[in-house]
């Protein structure tokens, strides 16, 4: 699976508080209706760039509550992966189980709209930008199949069980 899209960058520690604040939760049932709310503590006017992009960030991203609806926000609002030093492991569960690709990396030098590629099958990253490339450690096939489904749900429903 290749993912490509304009990088935004981050720091460490993004909390899913600050992809959504809690504040909004009411609004679960109308998803499109958060999307412009998405990192407003960080960046009120953010949510037009996230179609098509892939977020780039530190250690830890997604630390704090393990909601759902933050990677299943993250996918409504167009992100094609993230790539990040660490994830939250509640958070990695998460976003894989509901088919949002991430990739565990370093990308220092990689500065905001440089363009990514992902090659989950092979493990790497490329910053098309700038002419560099990561390792990451390739994810399992079933992953694979289960991020090329939308998540666990629909691979399920396609396939009845994990094989």
């Amino acid at each position: 699976m290749k993912l490509r899209g304009s990088a935004i960058v981050f720091g460490n520690n993004i909390n899913t508080g600050v992809v959504i604040s809690a504040k909004y939760m009411s609004k679960q049932g109308d998803l499109k209706s958060l999307i412009p709310y998405m990192f407003e503590a960080i960046d009120p006017g953010i949510h037009t760039r996230l179609p098509e992009s892939i977020l780039v960030a530190g250690s830890n991203f997604g630390v704090g509550s393990t909601r759902e609806i933050v990677p299943v926000l993250l996918r409504e609002a167009g992100v094609q992966a993230i790539v990040a030093r660490s994830f939250s492991r509640g958070f990695y569960r998460n976003a894989t189980n509901l088919g949002l690709p991430l990739a565990e990396a370093e990308v220092a030098g990689t500065v905001g709209g440089d363009l990514l590629e992902i090659d989950l099958h092979k493990g790497v990253v490329t910053n098309l930008t700038r002419s560099t490339e990561v390792r990451v450690i390739p994810l399992p096939e079933i992953m694979q199949r289960i991020l090329a489904e939308g998540g666990l749900v629909p691979f399920f429903k396609k396939y009845g069980a994990l094989t």
